[in-house]
């Protein structure tokens, strides 16, 4: 298959990769900021109200604006 080359793609590369070194890193404000701007279907909130619920020994979980997985 050919290779295909556009301006700036070599640069988008390598913020990539940067990115993925860095995910061991994140601080508990960055990973809340990515939360933020990645939109959970209603299906993935049902799912992680059922989690939470299991994890809470059968109670529902505690109302909060945002719920992480850790």
């Amino acid at each position: 298959m050919p290779g295909w080359h556009t301006p700036g793609q070599e640069q988008d590369s390598w913020k990539l990769v940067h990115f993925i070194r860095h995910l061991k890193q994140l601080t508990r404000e960055e990973l809340d900021e990515m939360e933020k701007l990645n939109p959970k279907s209603p299906e993935d909130r049902q799912e992680e109200r059922k989690e939470q619920e299991f994890l809470n020994g059968g109670q529902p979980p505690v109302s909060t604006p945002s719920m992480h997985h850790h």
